[in-house]
């Protein structure tokens, strides 16, 4: 039986699998919340499935703390090494290599305990270096033909310092209330173009630029099975930093995309079969007009009104992202504002983690939206 609880309202999965003299332990989340227990389940079989496959079929199932004593039998390993594997073995011994990544339970609770000691984030960042140190190390470590770990996941650091960048100046420009929101997305639905509306909708769930959204390919598109039978993402080949992107579809953006199947095969987004080379149309003005949301920006601080841009679907997402918990350094992941802590290559476990942090955009979506009275009386 699988031993199923529920822990800060999500769904997680516990269970030791024995295959022969071969043992793994899974523990992770499945991502549902406490009111989807069937979805929840049916990822747990999915997980138990596979891991079981891994233990038949030869699949690495090492887990950190093997790699970890693998790295303390080495000549010349370090004396501080020994001290901070002790500190992160009661946390992630058990953890699998395929499993390890920077938001993986067992590690945030690490680092929370920490924090919570009083320990300073270079103190803490000491330690996230020897959990890459022993993720390198199993990368090495073969079992016949087959490695442990065929790549390390990139594990982030805390920030050096505790200041923040004011309320606001992350995305300087104009976000959607939930109400703006509904309303202009009525106006666009309603519009002569309906494909601009489904473009509006991918970009604000997913981040991309205006002009990612109307050259998206389906060659680029990224089924992950492992996740779900209809999940999946794009990795963008190219970006002005040359490095890789990638558009994390939630659900609603996965929706948009399902509508676009078998109008072309080379582009997604198609007007009478051609690609739309961009989304600032008579459609977009006539309903950012009927929405009013022509000259809005700017008002609050005297500066010149301007209209609400397509860009600004970007801004939305990142002020909704934060408002709903999501950590800066995930929002940069997001964004694709890519520094050198912001890993460039991801794991499934990874992929998975961002997965959830998109899908809080569907639920802030459809959150009322509150405003300031000022009393007449």
């Amino acid at each position: 039986m699988l031993s199923f609880f529920v822990r800060d309202g999500v769904w997680y999965v516990r269970k030791t699998i024995k295959v022969g003299a071969k043992k793994s332990t899974i523990k992770r989340s499945t991502g549902y919340d406490r009111d989807q227990k069937d979805l929840a389940e049916a990822v747990s079989q999915q997980v138990l499935r596979e891991e079981t496959e891994k233990l038949l079929y030869g699949f690495s199932t090492h887990t950190w703390g093997e790699a970890a004593a693998m790295l303390l039998k080495l000549e010349g390993y370090k004396t501080d090494h020994v001290y901070y594997c002790k500190l992160l073995q009661r946390y992630l011994e058990s953890v699998p290599l395929l499993e390890m990544h920077t938001h993986h339970p067992e590690l945030v609770q690490f680092k929370n305990d920490r924090l919570a000691e009083g320990c300073k984030n270079n103190t803490i960042n000491r330690s996230l270096e020897i959990v890459s140190v022993v993720l390198n190390l199993a990368t090495t470590l073969m079992d016949g033909p087959t490695p442990w770990l065929k790549i390390a996941p990139r594990i982030r650091k805390l920030p050096r310092r505790d200041k923040q960048r004011p309320e606001g100046s992350e995305h300087g420009g104009y976000p959607l209330t939930q109400g703006e929101y509904r309303t202009l997305f009525m106006h666009l639905k309603a519009s002569q173009s309906p494909v601009i509306h489904d473009m509006a909708l991918f970009g604000l769930h997913t981040a991309l630029r205006e002009s990612w959204i109307s050259g998206l390919k389906w060659e680029w598109e990224r089924r992950l099975p492992q996740l779900g039978p209809d999940v999946f993402l794009f990795e963008l080949p190219d970006s002005k930093n040359g490095l890789p992107m990638y558009a994390f579809c939630n659900s609603t953006a996965r929706e948009v995309i399902n509508r676009q199947r078998g109008k072309n095969s080379e582009y997604v987004f198609v007007y009478d079969g051609h690609r739309i080379g961009k989304m600032n149309n008579t459609g977009w003005k006539t309903a950012r007009r009927k929405a009013g949301l022509e000259n809005v920006f700017g008002k609050a601080t005297g500066k010149m009104p301007r209209h609400f841009r397509v860009h600004d679907l970007r801004v939305t997402c990142s002020t909704w992202l934060r408002e709903a918990g999501v950590s800066k350094e995930d929002r940069q992941a997001i964004l694709n504002h890519y520094n050198g802590d912001i890993t460039t290559h991801y794991s499934v476990a990874e992929i998975g983690y961002m997965l959830e942090q998109v899908e809080k955009l569907v639920t802030l979506a459809h959150k009322p939206s509150f405003y300031l009275v000022r009393a007449t009386a």
